[in-house]
């Protein structure tokens, strides 16, 4: 057995390989240890993550430019 067998949270991902009766990870050899400890597999085909961007802001210059008026 090339791989562990996969967990629940798995289900649906297009990276899953189906043997005779086993359903293993393509990618990962133990994809139970992605889930537990990233909290999601990095390589997950079937959800998408959310990319959240912030704005860092330079707190010299914010202070300069609110001193200056503008």
């Amino acid at each position: 057995m090339s791989g562990m067998i996969v967990v629940a949270s798995c289900k649906g991902c297009g990276l899953i390989k189906k043997s005779s009766s086993l359903e293993t990870c393509k990618t990962w050899a133990a994809p139970y240890a992605k889930q537990r400890l990233l909290g999601g597999c990095p390589s997950q085909t079937n959800k998408v993550r959310e990319v959240k961007e912030t704005k860092i802001v330079n707190a010299l210059k914010a202070s300069k430019r609110a001193a200056k008026g503008a």
